[in-house]
């Protein structure tokens, strides 16, 4: 604690013998801060958005340049659009897929898959699915088999 008061006290001793700065060329130079703060704000206030500046560049310049992206997005695309091309090329005949469907939407789905210009469709119901029995059984042979779809009016009747 000693230490700091000595330390203060000769610290206070030399600003003492130091003469008086001269008040006129500290405001000057406080008066020339100011000023060019203000100008950097005014200029920077009333710059011109960056989309409305003029670039002017010489046509050989652009077209070198238009060149040579177009050269890269060939490079970079091409290999991408012909994979794809070759993937739709190569593409499966049949595919699966398994879409889980409420009762209650039964008849939508149906009427959009005929919509839909599709091959042959294969519906599994699910294995807890129970059936009644409406009107007389009977037997068919392969050949005599065709499932026509139900419409509402047929069940109506």
């Amino acid at each position: 604690m000693s230490d700091q008061i000595h330390e203060t006290d000769r610290i206070s001793r030399l600003l003492h013998t130091l003469p008086e700065p001269d008040m006129e060329i500290s405001k000057e130079r406080v008066l020339q801060r100011l000023q060019w703060t203000i100008e950097v704000r005014n200029a920077r206030e009333y710059r011109t958005p960056w989309w409305q500046i003029d670039v002017h560049l010489p046509l050989p310049a652009v077209v070198a340049a238009a060149a040579v992206i177009l050269v890269f997005a060939y490079l970079v695309i091409g290999p991408i659009h012909r994979d794809s091309v070759t993937d739709i090329a190569h593409a499966p005949e049949s595919v699966d897929i398994r879409v889980h469907v409420d009762a209650e939407h039964t008849t939508e789905l149906l009427d959009w898959l005929n919509s839909q210009e599709v091959g042959n469709i294969t519906i599994q119901l699910p294995d807890n699915a129970e059936f009644s029995l409406q009107g007389e059984p009977v037997l068919l042979r392969p050949e005599q088999l065709m499932i026509e779809p139900v419409f509402e009016e047929a069940v109506r009747e």
